[in-house]
């Protein structure tokens, strides 16, 4: 049974970087962090409650809080039963209540609409914020597929290297038998024999070290991608 390898294309590296790169993830949220932050409801001044940006209080909108009841009676409904008695105990009439209802619900509403305009100056603060976290985004985005088109490139270059290195070396071994041919039939040096062997040798070495940096430029091309290292 024969099994092939799956292609790695251009596209499959664009597609793998942006869906699954923790750093681009992470600037994504933010962008979503500065938008839910650009909110009127969330800006101003908050003299009210002691409210701040970062805290997100009063602000440009009012407002409204609901107050009532205990922590028993959440909703400020509230039931009392009062058994019946009598005055003579042998008259008491047993299981009989007289049951009552109370209501007190309460709803609040506070505008603090004005605060020396500061309310302004933060909301356009917020709105070059959540412009920052797009650009960052885009910065983000465009760094790291800057990385692993780099990689990717370079691990190509690095293949078409190996192929021309593995050319020269079936060169080398043909100059190498020629080398021992001519001196077998006394045209040739010892000295040529020996020096076609060293590059022989000298182009091995290269393909193994070429080798070894095709095989980093896969392992760093797989973390960027976020691939298992298998």
């Amino acid at each position: 049974s024969v099994k092939s390898q799956d292609l790695l294309t251009l596209e499959d590296v664009i597609k793998i970087t942006v869906e699954n790169n923790f750093d681009i993830k992470i600037a994504k949220n933010n962008i979503q962090v500065a938008k839910n932050n650009n909110n009127i409801g969330l800006i101003g001044g908050g003299q009210s409650t002691g409210g701040t940006v970062s805290g997100g209080t009063t602000g440009m909108l009012p407002q409204i809080s609901i107050a009532s009841g205990s922590p028993a009676n959440p909703l400020g409904v509230g039931q009392t039963v009062t058994t019946l008695k009598y005055s003579t105990p042998a008259a008491d009439i047993t299981k009989q209540s007289l049951t009552s209802y109370n209501y007190a619900p309460s709803i609040v509403g506070t505008w603090y609409f004005f605060d020396g305009l500061k309310m302004f100056v933060t909301k356009k603060k917020l709105n070059r914020a959540e412009e920052l976290s797009n650009i960052q985004y885009r910065v983000t985005v465009e760094n790291t597929l800057l990385n692993a088109l780099t990689a990717y490139y370079q691990m190509i270059s690095i293949k078409q290297y190996i192929k021309s290195l593995k050319l020269s070396l079936t060169l080398g071994s043909d100059q190498k038998q020629l080398a021992d041919q001519k001196l077998k039939t006394g045209t040739g040096s010892n000295v040529d024999v020996l020096q076609t062997q060293i590059d022989y040798n000298n182009i091995q070495v290269q393909i193994l070290q070429q080798q070894n940096l095709l095989n980093e430029q896969r392992i760093n091309l797989n973390n960027l991608l976020k691939r298992p290292a298998d």
